[in-house]
């Protein structure tokens, strides 16, 4: 950390142990298809057979404390500036490591992509639509193997902004994919925003997104501050135009009531 009364330069790295109960990664390149599974034991899926486990039932400690069939480490890393007061920019790489998978993997390579037509997920019932896609009974045959290590999907991020006084804030933010793992983005998402702050104690905030081969998002929220800021209480939706069309629905609510600040 560096502080004088023009420049300020903060640096943070944040650490996680990372745990897996499912994955799967299906992949269509060069006329092939390839894909890539593995499932917590409590999915009580039988690859071999395509069909639910002999006595298969969810149980209430399946949903609290699942069975995990993959393990890893990531580290975020970042650093903000502070420039005269009013200009800040921030720098950050999210999500360098990898995920273990060793319980439950299955592979499957080399399979001709000649025609294929599924209905796909479609439905609130996703564990039954499973079967389409991990068991030998789907559209790839699936062959047990030892481990895989994949990934995580890393990303670099970029923001500039622009402190407007005590009321309000105006910022652009760039989210950059490096790498093409499971959960990458396919391009880069830019993100245009602001906050206002009328009153000391309330605050509205807004903006566009687009990019990364989403359709355009206006994202909004209402912040409510008590004690010059210790305590704040909010909502905020990823995307205001889903209000009001049934065009690439975004079902997104966020709601917070505890923040502590020192």
């Amino acid at each position: 950390m560096v502080r004088n009364e023009n420049f300020e330069l903060d640096l943070g790295i944040g650490l996680k142990y990372l745990q897996g109960i499912g994955i799967i990664d299906i992949r269509a390149e060069n006329g092939q298809l390839e894909g890539f599974s593995s499932l917590s034991s409590d999915f009580q899926i039988d690859y071999q057979n395509a069909e639910w486990q002999p006595g298969a039932r969810l149980t209430g400690r399946m949903i609290a404390f699942p069975d995990n069939v993959g393990s890893g480490f990531g580290i975020d890393l970042g650093t903000n500036m502070l420039i005269n007061g009013s200009w800040k920019i921030g720098l950050a790489v999210a999500d360098l490591g990898s995920i273990r998978w060793k319980g439950n993997v299955y592979t499957a390579n080399d399979g001709s992509l000649v025609d294929l037509a599924v209905s796909g997920l479609d439905n609130l019932d996703i564990i039954s639509g499973l079967e389409d896609f991990v068991t030998n009974s789907g559209v790839l045959q699936w062959e047990r193997t030892q481990e895989r290590r994949l990934p995580l999907a890393s990303t670099a991020r970029i923001g500039v902004g622009k402190l407007l006084g005590e009321w309000g804030e105006l910022g652009l933010d760039a989210v950059l994919p490096l790498n093409n793992a499971v959960g990458s983005l396919d391009s880069p998402v830019i993100g245009l925003g602001a906050d206002l702050r009328p009153f000391r104690w309330i605050q509205f905030s807004s903006g566009v997104m687009f990019g990364g081969d989403m359709p355009v998002k206006i994202p909004a929220g209402l912040s409510f501050i008590v004690g010059n800021g210790t305590w704040e209480a909010g909502l905020a939706s990823r995307d205001l135009i889903t209000f009001f069309t049934s065009r690439n629905p975004t079902l997104s609510l966020g709601m917070g009531f505890l923040r502590f600040r020192f």
